[in-house]
């Protein structure tokens, strides 16, 4: 919200994330989204990746994220903040950071 995406006629999906192609390209000539703006997980790494792809497409390479090497854990720990330390973990009292 409070982009303009709507007013340069970007289109969006349903539920209001920005609809792109295999490419993160929008129906939009030039104009790009990755990461929590498309469908998919909300993960800084998972935009960290997308993010590349897109730097590759634009510089006319292929471009790609392999969605299945990207990690999607649980937190065993609700109502605490978690820290990950591959392959521990450990649970801190308090809320979320």
């Amino acid at each position: 919200d409070g982009l303009g995406l709507e007013a340069l006629g970007v289109a969006m999906e349903k539920r209001g994330q920005v609809k792109t192609d295999g490419h993160f390209a929008t129906n939009i000539k030039g104009i790009y989204a990755i990461g929590d703006a498309i469908v998919g997980p909300m993960l800084a790494h998972k935009a960290e990746d997308e993010g590349m792809a897109v730097a590759e497409i634009l510089a006319g390479q292929a471009g790609h994220v392999n969605y299945d090497d990207i990690q999607i854990r649980k937190n065993p720990c609700p109502g605490r903040w978690l820290e990950l330390s591959v392959p521990r973990f450990s649970c801190h009292a308090g809320s979320a950071r």
